[in-house]
Formats: structure tokens, sequence, C-alpha cells
């Protein structure tokens, strides 16, 4: 595992919680009732989506990427405390 590939990882997982949360916390801004149920629906729908898919992709790459694994120690020993 080298350093490029841990910082792509990394991007990916910071790109999906910043849309995720994006998309989730967003305000519509839409006139009509139907645009705005439309919106609210599927924005949230993929923010979940996106928050489920960094969770999982976090999870799976915890166990390989030497970065990764080292802030998830350094988080449960923050825990700990």
């Amino acid at each position: 595992m080298n350093k490029t590939e841990s910082l792509i990882r990394i991007a990916i997982l910071l790109t999906l919680a910043i849309v995720g949360f994006g998309l989730v916390f967003g305000e519509e801004q839409d006139e009509s009732l139907w645009d705005f149920t439309l919106h609210v629906i599927f924005d949230k729908a993929f923010g979940v989506g996106y928050l489920y898919l960094m969770g999982k992709l976090y999870s799976r790459w915890c166990k390989t990427d030497k970065w990764i694994a080292r802030f998830e120690a350094w988080n449960a020993k923050g825990l700990e405390k």
C-alpha cells in the first residue's frame, strides 16, 4: 500500500462524507410543493446512500489501509479516555 493510494482513499471518503452531509442537511428552496417534495425525497435518499457507502468503504479499508487503520486506532484511543 503506497501513499498515493491511501491519499486517494481518504479523498474518496471525505468527498462522500461532505456530499452526503450536504444533501442530508441541505435546505430546499423550491416554489411548488411537488418540486419541493421530490427534492426532499431524492436529496435525502442520496445523502443517506452516500453516508452508507462511506461507512461501508471505511470499515473495509480500515482493515487494509495503513493510514486509515492508524486513524481508527487514534480514534479508539480517544474514545477510551
